[in-house]
């Protein structure tokens, strides 16, 4: 069974939800950092959040690459400083992050996200499927929940900078349902979110493009 993420309205800014664009949300009495660049040291760009559960507690995976100079920042290595996946723990009241005043750092686009279940060994060949059966678009595919990846090019799997083991695969990213808006992958890439669920716990982002 296929997990695939599907295109769907705008929701609420408030809601813990599966989203794209817009600003963080975050713990209300989070003492918030805003990533930083390590090769430009400019903000990063907010590209999403993704809702899971883990060790019995709601969390979001807040995502963010840095766009100030594309292609010139490692924007696309899990482990260089030109990208960032934080979580964060909503266990009570949240807010939305204040974003900085220079930079790209906030997506004009906002889209949420639907889960639906498609009966398929991989995840390409669920994509083909949907698409199929719901005379639909394949931009409507935002990506795909848990499974394993599809790599568009070698295994990337990275390391937990905690406890140095592999780390779990939580969402593969397409990069938005239009392509004026498009999450900036390369051109038609794909994105990797993993996390790993040690005592310190951490999350890493990385793409790759055909």
């Amino acid at each position: 069974m296929i997990r695939l993420l599907l295109n769907a309205e705008a929701p609420m800014t408030s809601e813990v939800v599966t989203r794209f664009g817009g600003l963080p949300l975050i713990p209300t009495d989070s003492a918030f950092l805003w990533p930083t660049c390590s090769t430009c040291s400019g903000a990063m760009q907010f590209l999403g959040q993704i809702l899971f559960e883990d060790n019995n507690a709601t969390r979001l995976v807040l995502v963010f690459m840095c766009q100030n100079d594309p292609g010139l920042c490692d924007e696309w290595d899990a482990s260089l400083g030109g990208n960032r996946a934080l979580i964060v723990a909503i266990d009570g009241a949240v807010r939305l992050a204040d974003a900085p005043e220079l930079g790209f750092t906030v997506r004009d686009t906002v889209y949420g996200a639907r889960v639906e279940v498609v009966d398929s060994a991989t995840y390409n060949d669920a994509r083909l499927r949907w698409a199929e059966e719901n005379q639909g678009s394949l931009r409507q595919i935002l990506g795909v929940l848990g499974g394993v990846p599809s790599w568009l090019q070698d295994d990337e799997t990275p390391t937990c900078k905690h406890c140095g083991s592999k780390m779990k695969f939580m969402a593969q990213l397409e990069d938005g349902p239009d392509r004026k808006t498009a999450m900036n992958f390369g051109g038609g890439g794909c994105a990797y979110v993993f996390h790993c669920s040690c005592e310190q716990g951490s999350a890493k982002f990385l793409w790759q493009c055909g």
